[in-house]
Order: structure tokens, then sequence, then C-alpha cells
């Protein structure tokens, strides 16, 4: 039997709004401005069906009977069209992806007054309170098989998102904690990094890799590997194209990093990279060498430079470049 959640609420004198669930907000915009029961209008049903009668909610059936008369399939259409928007979480259906665009559908074809009449409706159902519409057996179950369909979809997103902040929130806080226990100058280059990664997540759908130059084998390129986990490579580093016919529609490409070493302090190329040698890129003044097990691929979206076409180009000697495929070809070969 399914728990009377009006019930628990005010035993335990907590608003029935919080108990059910006031609709989550987005940005500051109700996902769905739904109004619920009113306390009012529940005491008054729970006298009703104390008294052995079904809750009159004629005034609803009656809004809802004056949108659907003569026009029937109109429920049935609009759940067709309400068919793509939906999407599957936890083996639930619900409007994952688009909840706003749902909701305007549905107040827009029905209209505010009938949006809201059946929200009514669906609120007493979902307390298994048996409710009098007034219509005819047929609109009836029209009605409610409707009501059932779309508002649980919603309620099913409405829980999953606030399932999602939730843990947003615990994930954040995990991370907090985590970078002010490291060091000054660890946690000012983490923040930063995130601040970027946010970019990156935001410019990710729009992102188009054809805005960008078609990088050639042997190229150097700029990027930012970022802020990575134990020994993976991470930081802002040049890097060579290994891929030798990168198709510029691809979102990703393969590079193995370039790592500096400094001379001057005794240092020298780890004997598994490459040794690109002094001032090998842009004529800088410590040794640059080519990091073989660190080889992947990476979003264009991390590439910093060079961008177009118009910018200069610079590019591996050859015969570095055949050192690197033979190291590359002796870790990857049986």
């Amino acid at each position: 039997m399914k728990i009377r959640i009006y019930e628990i609420a005010k035993e335990l004198q907590i608003t029935s709004n919080i108990i059910i669930g006031i609709l989550t907000q987005d940005n500051g915009k109700e996902l769905t401005p739904f109004s619920l029961i009113s306390e009012a209008e529940y005491l008054k049903a729970k006298q009703t069906i104390a008294n052995g009668a079904p809750i009159n909610y004629h005034k609803y059936g009656s809004i809802i009977h004056e949108r659907i008369t003569g026009n029937e399939v109109l429920l049935q259409q609009l759940k067709e069209s309400l068919k793509p928007m939906e999407s599957i979480f936890n083996d639930l259906p619900g409007f994952y992806n688009k909840p706003h665009e749902a909701t305007l559908v549905v107040k827009t074809l029905l209209s505010e007054p009938v949006f809201s009449a059946m929200r009514k409706v669906y609120d007493m159902q979902s307390l298994c309170y048996p409710i009098d519409l007034g219509l005819s057996s047929d609109e009836e179950n029209i009605v409610r098989d409707f009501t059932n369909y779309f508002f649980q979809r919603i309620e099913n997103t409405v829980a999953a998102q606030k399932s999602r902040d939730g843990q947003v929130i615990i994930a954040l806080r995990t991370l907090q904690t985590s970078i002010v226990h490291k060091s000054i100058k660890v946690s000012l280059i983490l923040a930063d990094w995130l601040t970027k990664w946010a970019g990156y997540l935001q410019r990710e759908d729009t992102f188009s890799p054809t805005s960008l130059k078609s990088y050639k084998q042997r190229e150097v390129i700029l990027v930012d590997f970022g802020f990575n986990v134990g020994s993976e490579f991470g930081g802002r580093h040049y890097a060579v194209v290994l891929e030798k016919n990168n198709n510029p529609r691809s979102n990703v490409i393969l590079v193995a990093p370039i790592s500096s070493y400094d001379q001057n302090n005794g240092q020298r190329a780890h004997k598994t990279n490459v040794d690109l040698g002094i001032g090998a890129i842009n004529n800088y003044t410590k040794g640059a060498q080519v990091v073989m097990n660190q080889v992947r691929y990476i979003s264009k979206l991390r590439i910093e430079k060079p961008k177009t076409s118009y910018e200069n180009a610079i590019y591996i000697e050859k015969d570095k470049f055949a050192e690197i495929y033979k190291k590359l070809n002796k870790r990857l070969m049986p």
C-alpha cells in the first residue's frame, strides 16, 4: 500500500511542500512550475474520505472536459509528440534532457488552466484517494492515462536531478577538501586547471574541430594536458602530432608530449625518450625530449596553438621522427 506522504508530513510537522519536494530550480528558473495541493485542500479531502465519499473534483474535470471534448485524440497525439523528448535513467523513463521543453509543449497545447487541473488530479491520485471528475468513463480513462504518463515522468526527472545535485555537492566538497590540503602552489595550479576545465565543458557541445587548422604528422603543437593523476603527464607543454592523416573533422588527435631538461644543471634526456636537442622548439635554451611513455589521444579543445594555418608551423626533423616511430613500435610490438 502506498504511503500517504501528507499524513507523515503532518505528524512530523514538516511542510508538505518539502516532503513532496517542490520542484528543483535550475539557474533560478523552476523546472516545472506546478502548484501542489494546498494544506486546506488536503485536510478537506481527508475528511471527505473519512466520510466514505470520493473527492468531488468536478470543477477540474469540467476544465479538462472543455478542452478535450470533440478532440478525444488530443492527449494521445500529445503523448506521441513527447516521445522524442523521453530518455531512460536508472530504468525509469523521464524527460531528463528536456524537462522545460516537455512542460512547455503540454502547457501550450492544453492551456495553463487545463495543465493545472491535470496536475491537481495527478496529485490526488498519487495519494491513493478516490476522486470524482464528473467525466464519462472513456474520458476519465484518457485523462488518467495522460496524467500518469506525463507527471510520473516529470517526477522521475525531478528525483534524478535532486540526486544529481546532492552528489555534485558531495563531490565538490570532497574536491575542495583535497585541494586545500595540497601546497599553496599545487592548490593554485589545480584551481586554475578546474576553471579551464569548466570552460572546456561549456564549449564541448558547440566546439567544431573544423574551426581549427588541419594538423600534419611531425607538427609541434602547444597543448594543455591538464592536472592528472599520479605520474600521468600534465600541464602546458608542446607535443608532436603522430598521426599520418588526422581527419580535420575528428575531435581527437594522437600526440606525444614534449618535455624539457636543463643541460646546465647536468640533466639530459631519459634513455627511453627521444632527445630533440638544445633549442629544438622555438630556439628554447633548454633541451627538449619526446616522452614516449605518455603517448595519448587528446581532445582538440586542449590545443592552444597553432589554431589557424596563418600561424607559424614547427615540425620535428624527419630523422628524429623516425626515431620516435622506432621506439613507439618497440613498445607496441610483441
